[in-house]
C-alpha cells in the first residue's frame, strides 16, 4: 500500500480520480496529482488521462467486471474507444440516475472477496 496525496483540497474519493481498470492500465485525472505522483503512475501503468468534463461526469469511477471487461457510463464513448484499443471490453451502462447523487459504479457496488479454490 502506498499513500497517494492530492494537490488540492476537496477531493474525497481516489477512485473518482485514479482507477485501475485492468492489470497495468489505469484511468487518471492528472489535475489533482503532483508531477512526482504522475511520474510514478506513468512508470507502473498505461495511463488513460481523463478530461475535466469526464471527471465532473464521474467517468473515472468504473467497475472491472472480469479480467478485460469494464463497466463504463453509457456516455463514455471516448473512454470506451481507449479501452477497446487496449484490448479491454467496455460494457456501456446507463448509470445516469445514480451519477446524479453523485456516485457511480464503484460507489454503489459492494466489493466481493474472491478466493481461489485452494482456500
Amino acid at each position: 500500500m502506498i499513500a497517494v496525496p492530492f494537490t488540492r483540497s476537496g477531493v474525497v474519493h481516489l477512485d473518482d480520480h485514479f482507477n485501475i481498470v485492468a492489470p497495468g492500465v489505469a484511468l487518471v485525472n492528472p489535475a489533482v496529482f503532483a508531477p512526482a505522483q504522475m511520474r510514478w503512475f506513468d512508470r507502473h501503468f498505461d495511463l488513460i488521462a481523463m478530461t475535466a468534463e469526464e471527471v465532473v461526469g464521474v467517468e473515472v469511477n468504473t467497475l472491472a467486471l472480469a479480467p478485460g471487461v469494464v463497466a463504463v457510463a453509457a456516455r463514455s464513448h471516448r473512454l470506451a474507444e481507449q479501452l477497446a484499443a487496449r484490448g479491454i471490453e467496455p460494457v456501456m451502462i446507463d448509470y445516469s440516475e445514480v451519477t446524479r447523487i453523485p456516485g457511480s459504479f464503484r460507489c454503489s457496488t459492494l466489493p466481493l472477496a474472491r478466493r481461489s479454490p485452494a482456500c
